[in-house]
């Protein structure tokens, strides 16, 4: 997903959400849905672009973002990070 997309649709749950009050994860990932199925017509995206869309801005808001389906696979044994740019992995021990 372009970088400068992902902060657009980001900023647009941002603006939509309620900070006085608590929202539950169902009601969060429906407002980013909204938000990423108005732009997918744009984009002219698949389904399979709506939905890692849909969870990487999800994992921005109650995850660890980029590292959060690394964190999920359970074959990941080592997740390295030297600077914002530079991930290294680790699967199965190699």
């Amino acid at each position: 997903m372009n970088p400068a997309l992902y902060l657009t649709i980001k900023q647009q749950v941002k603006d939509r959400l309620d900070l006085t009050a608590s929202i539950s994860d169902q009601q969060l990932k429906e407002l980013i849905e909204e938000s990423v199925f108005a732009i997918s017509i744009q984009e002219q995206w698949t389904s399979t672009d709506m939905h890692e869309a849909v969870n990487r801005i999800f994992y921005s808001f109650r995850g660890l973002d980029i590292l959060q389906p690394l964190i999920d696979d359970p074959a990941v044994t080592e997740i390295m990070v030297n600077g914002h740019t530079h991930i290294f992995i680790e699967r199965e021990g190699g």
